[in-house]
This record gives C-alpha cells, sequence and structure tokens, in this order.
C-alpha cells in the first residue's frame, strides 16, 4: 500500500513501477497474495505512460484472463484502466510521436477491443474496411474485429488470408483468426 502512491504519482522510475507490478502478479500467481489486491493496485497505474509497464500489466491481465475468461468485471477494469492512456493516443499517429507510444497505442486498442469497448469495436470495424489502415495498428485492428466478430467476419478474413501474398500480413490475418470466439468457426 505504501508503494500505491508513488506509483501513481511516478516517484518511482519506470523500471521500478515495472518490478513492482510484475512482482505483484508473480505473487498473486503463487498464491501468497490474493488476485483482488493485484487487480485493485493496478488503479496506481492509470496514468501510466511508459509503454513497457503497460505491456507488463497487459502481460499479467492475460494471464488472469485466461483463468476466468468472459468475466465483465474484469473487462470492465480493462476498459477502465486502459481508457485514459488511449484517450491521450488516439488512433492516429501524431507527428514525431516517439516508438513506445506508437506500440502502446496498439496495445491500448487490442485491449480495450479485446474488453468489449463498443467504441473501440465499432471504429475498428470501419478502419478495417478502410484500404489505407495504418500498418501500425493493423494487427491490433485484426484481433479486435475477429475476437468481436462472427461468421461474416470471419469468412472475409479467411479470404483475405487466402489472397494475401506478403508474408508479414499474412501472419497478422493469420494470428488473428484465431481470435474469434465461435468454438465452430475454430
Amino acid at each position: 500500500e505504501k508503494l500505491h502512491e508513488p506509483i501513481k504519482n511516478k516517484k518511482l522510475s519506470a523500471r521500478d513501477r515495472l518490478g513492482v507490478i510484475r512482482d505483484l502478479f508473480a505473487l498473486s500467481e503463487a498464491g501468497v497474495v490474493p488476485t483482488t489486491d493485484a487487480l485493485e493496485f493496478l488503479s496506481a497505474y492509470k496514468e501510466e505512460t511508459n509503454y513497457s509497464v503497460w505491456l507488463e500489466i497487459a502481460l499479467g491481465l492475460a494471464r488472469i484472463e485466461q483463468h476466468i475468461p468472459n468475466n465483465q468485471n474484469l473487462d470492465n477494469l480493462v476498459i477502465d484502466l486502459f481508457s485514459p492512456v488511449f484517450k491521450e493516443l488516439g488512433w492516429d499517429a501524431k507527428p514525431n510521436e516517439k516508438h513506445m507510444d506508437v506500440l502502446l497505442r496498439s496495445l491500448t486498442i487490442s485491449k480495450l477491443g479485446r474488453a468489449g469497448d463498443k467504441k473501440v469495436i465499432n471504429e475498428a470495424r470501419k478502419k478495417w474496411k478502410s484500404d489505407k489502415l495504418n500498418p501500425d495498428i493493423r494487427g491490433a485492428v485484426y484481433g479486435v474485429v475477429a475476437s468481436a466478430g462472427g461468421k461474416k467476419e470471419f469468412e472475409e478474413f479467411i479470404k483475405k488470408y487466402k489472397k494475401e501474398t506478403l508474408h508479414e500480413e499474412k501472419n497478422r490475418l493469420g494470428y488473428s483468426l484465431g481470435d474469434f470466439k465461435d468454438k465452430v468457426l475454430l
């Protein structure tokens, strides 16, 4: 609890903020600390700006999501946690933007969309249809559309996958095929 304010106010270095959340998730996985404590402590990170710290948070949440998939409370926590940073970054790249912000944008789109954020899902669907989808967010958009999609989207992914000649793009599409939730489609 004594670390909450120094993390929230960024009085600890990014390395230390990352280490604290990594340790807290590890202690939670080991059963030493209740998972609810780790999840509640995430509120200290709501105004985090460092990509590496956010990535660690996303990885820790993903491990929890594997054990309790499709949990509305957890999805709400993810939306509440990632929304402020996404609001700051937006969908579009900014002039002279740091590379870590480019990566963070993609991460936030992915986490928010997979958690069921309707605005992100709807915008991802629009961008999915666009011929000018920024490659920096393409994988995130594909994953969001797939995770919220059904048979129609699945067939579109298959069609694009078979038609695609670029290896990197084919990989993005192929990875996204695993994001569909319908077991029959999978």
